[in-house]
């Protein structure tokens, strides 16, 4: 009885396999197909309007630059309380902005946009530690 009632679970599971196999090469397929399709998007999109990206990339960093000198050196606070997170908030804005600087032909590809924006987010997420700090030193 036992032996027969493994056979049937072998049977039934293999039956599953070879059922729920091909489905889920269809679906990783499918996913794959609109992932492909997104990133075509994506490159045509950014081959066409690559200007206003890094026009809109350049003014940020230029506000994030401005606002950093303005809230951190000026107050002293940096150099104070030795809290050095600002330099390295600063440091990314200038390798972005060195990037944006040199004329490597590069600009109208994705992948170099999304690698400066990336700097920009480490320097915004510095940023905003920053602020944090400020703000709770100053509370107490």
């Amino acid at each position: 009885m036992k032996k027969l009632q493994k056979l049937a679970q072998y049977l039934r599971d293999s039956v599953f396999r070879r059922l729920e196999a091909p489905r889920r090469n269809y679906e990783k397929t499918m996913i794959n197909n609109m992932i492909k399709k997104l990133e075509a998007h994506l490159q045509r999109d950014f081959k066409s309007n690559y200007v206003t990206y890094w026009n809109n990339l350049s003014r940020l960093t230029n506000m994030l630059i401005i606002s950093n000198f303005s809230l951190f050196f000026l107050t002293e606070l940096v150099t104070r309380d030795r809290y050095y997170y600002t330099h390295l908030s600063l440091g990314f804005l200038f390798i972005v902005h060195v990037v944006l600087i040199l004329p490597l032909g590069l600009l109208d590809r994705i992948w170099y946009y999304r690698l400066c924006l990336l700097l920009e987010f480490g320097s915004i997420y510095f940023f905003v530690v920053s602020i944090w700090y400020w703000v709770v030193t100053n509370i107490s």
